[in-house]
């Protein structure tokens, strides 16, 4: 039991860790994408400079926006797993479609300066993947030591009742043997009286009848 509790609790300390790495990678993300939407809005903002913002920069916009929205997204249904194990499906298949989102927005931007945005998030995405799966599977192999434990004790339960029957059973038995020989002991020493007293009663008795 004691080693089953020390990989549970490292089990346990892994999964606190994971439960601050995840959202602090979406977090970056996060200021990566909400990052280039405040260059782009000053630039928008300025009537000089609002026409230095290419057609490409505009489409930029749109994907750093999703980006903020997903991660966000990704946020509130890791919470919602860690206290829902039934949500986990939910969180790894929105990870995959989010995935090949990024996938598809490098091909888009390739060969442009900010190409570097959806490779960054989807290497941050792919880490997310990973703890997720990391987490669900700690979160299982501590569902499988409550289980092993909960079964051990219970065996545990079971010897120490049977014990103390066993051990009661004993006592009783060693006490009705006692009784036995206690009974036995009394009535021969009862039968020794008897037996003695006839002997006195004869002595006293057959002087008498000589006498008479």
């Amino acid at each position: 039991i004691k080693t089953q509790l020390e990989l549970a609790n490292s089990y346990l300390v892994r999964n606190g860790q994971i439960e601050t790495e995840l959202p602090k990678l979406s977090d970056q993300s996060i200021a990566q994408s909400n990052g280039f939407l405040k260059t782009i809005s000053a630039k928008l903002a300025d009537p000089r400079k609002r026409y230095q913002v290419s057609t490409i920069e505009r489409e930029v916009i749109v994907r750093a926006d999703n980006n903020t929205t997903m991660n966000f997204k990704i946020q509130l249904m890791f919470k919602d797993m860690i206290y829902n194990q039934t949500a986990n499906n939910d969180l790894l298949s929105y990870l995959a479609s989010s995935i090949q989102n990024t996938e598809y927005n490098s091909k888009v931007l390739a060969g442009t300066s900010y190409v570097k945005l959806p490779l960054r998030s989807r290497e941050a995405l792919k880490r997310m993947q990973g703890l997720t799966r990391e987490y669900l599977s700690n979160e299982a192999a501590l569902s499988k030591i409550g289980a092993n434990i909960n079964q051990t004790l219970t065996a545990l339960l079971h010897s120490i009742v049977e014990m103390q029957v066993t051990g009661i059973q004993t006592a009783f038995g060693r006490i009705f043997s006692f009784i036995i020989i206690f009974a036995a002991v009394l009535a021969f020493v009862a039968l020794i009286l008897i037996l003695l007293q006839t002997f006195i009663a004869r002595s006293i008795t057959r002087p008498i009848q000589r006498a008479r």
